[in-house]
């Protein structure tokens, strides 16, 4: 298993190894208290990404969330400011 991140000038990624997650369950990982037990541990609550998706929102910053073909997932976070006109 491993967990990656980059920072990039616009962006921050991060990428992880796991389960494989169902394309219909990544969208949902983003509500409170949602997880995917695909062979997880129990430790974990689900707020993570709510957190991440707030944060986002909060800034006008766009997510995006994918499954990885072979487990785990890739978080994307465009942290473009928005032009003001």
């Amino acid at each position: 298993m491993f967990v990656r991140g980059v920072v990039y000038e616009d962006a921050l990624v991060s990428e992880n190894s796991s389960a494989i997650v169902p394309d219909e369950v990544v969208g949902m990982l983003v509500e409170s208290f949602r997880r995917h037990n695909g062979g997880g541990t129990r430790r974990h609550i689900g707020l993570g990404l709510s957190i991440v998706a707030a944060v986002a929102r909060a800034h006008v910053w766009d997510l995006a969330i994918t499954a990885r073909d072979s487990g785990g997932l890739v978080v994307r976070i465009d942290v473009e400011t928005p032009q003001e006109g």
